[in-house]
């Protein structure tokens, strides 16, 4: 079935301020204009990235068993997974390998940059702003994932609670965020970025 692309609304990005930016998130206040992230370098980061959300999870997602569960196959139902602000979509073509009896649908500001050859029959994609709502997408999905996608939001609280609005009953939301604190060796001590190793040493004796 190839790559499909559905254009829902008009996103923000490249907007008449020119300090939109057109990134599988959305950066406010750019200084010198729009920055097109769109190249090789970007989707090579973000499958970098993906290669070690991978390994630190020692699978695609947590709580192996859950999300098993909930993807498991029904007679005479469909499961279908959300993936938004997928990127490159590579989370969501690994799981579509997994899970090939499931249906899933990627949604971000860029087209996803593989090959049509390279894309399951049970995978499609939409160009859509995660910031204008996903009232569209109610009740419709067993398993929704969210991974980086923070930067992007204008209102993480609104998203989190519109995405369990996404949710079939019994389904299942993911989501996943970098933690950007600088912690010392005990995990549990916060240190500001850019210090020495004396300033260190310091701020863990205090």
């Amino acid at each position: 079935m190839g790559v499909r692309f559905a254009k829902i609304r008009p996103t923000t990005n490249r907007s008449e301020s020119g300090h939109r930016v057109l990134l599988s998130f959305i950066c406010d206040s750019i200084p010198g204009g729009p920055v097109d992230f769109t190249d090789d370098a970007e989707f090579q980061r973000l499958e970098h990235q993906h290669n070690a959300f991978t390994v630190g999870l020692g699978g695609l997602y947590p709580c192996p068993e859950v999300v098993q569960d909930v993807l498991a196959p029904v007679e005479g139902v469909k499961k279908a997974v959300l993936d938004l602000g997928c990127g490159t979509g590579a989370w969501m073509l690994a799981m579509a390998q997994e899970f090939p009896h499931a249906t899933f649908l990627g949604v971000d500001l860029i087209p996803c940059p593989h090959p049509t050859s390279d894309i399951p029959p049970n995978c499609m994609f939409e160009i859509d702003d995660i910031n204008k709502g996903l009232e569209h997408f109610e009740g419709q999905f067993d398993l929704v994932h969210a991974r980086c996608i923070s930067f992007g939001i204008s209102n993480y609280r609104k998203t989190m609670e519109e995405i369990s609005l996404c949710l079939k009953p019994g389904g299942l939301a993911i989501f996943i965020e970098a933690d950007l604190d600088l912690l010392a060796e005990d995990r549990t001590t916060i240190l500001p970025i850019a210090l020495t190793d004396k300033e260190i040493r310091e701020a863990i004796a205090r």
